[in-house]
């Protein structure tokens, strides 16, 4: 059994600390990112460039519906905007490495178990 409980921690661990990272140049083609979300105490994170005067784009699609949403967009200076839901719109007003992540929230109950796709597209 304690072999058991030490494997789930340590899946946790990995799961906890995976990132998604796209380095996603400014243009309009959409690009599509997959991960998975592992319950309410993990979370993933895409990061793009973009500059200053761009539009991002991005919806969160999943296969069920579930506690998960676009929790918040993250500029190169780290200043932070969210919690979004499955859509987010947003002006862009730096030039660098941009981060969304995803979550579930806090505040609602069940925890989301479960693929997604992010489509990312930046508009210049």
């Amino acid at each position: 059994m304690k072999h058991l409980l030490h494997h789930s921690a340590l899946e946790k661990i990995i799961f906890l600390s995976f990132s998604l990272i796209l380095f996603y140049t400014c243009g309009s083609i959409p690009k599509e990112v997959k991960g998975y979300l592992n319950g309410l105490d993990d979370k993933q994170e895409i990061t793009f460039n973009a500059k200053k005067g761009d539009k991002v784009i991005a919806q969160l699609i999943t296969p069920k519906t579930g506690n998960i949403r676009i929790n918040q967009i993250t500029s190169p200076t780290g200043k932070s905007d969210g919690p979004f839901s499955q859509e987010l719109e947003y002006d862009i007003d730096e030039s660098g490495t941009w981060k969304i992540t995803i979550a579930g929230s806090l505040m609602e109950g069940d925890s989301y178990f479960g693929d997604f796709t992010v489509r990312l597209k930046v508009n210049n």
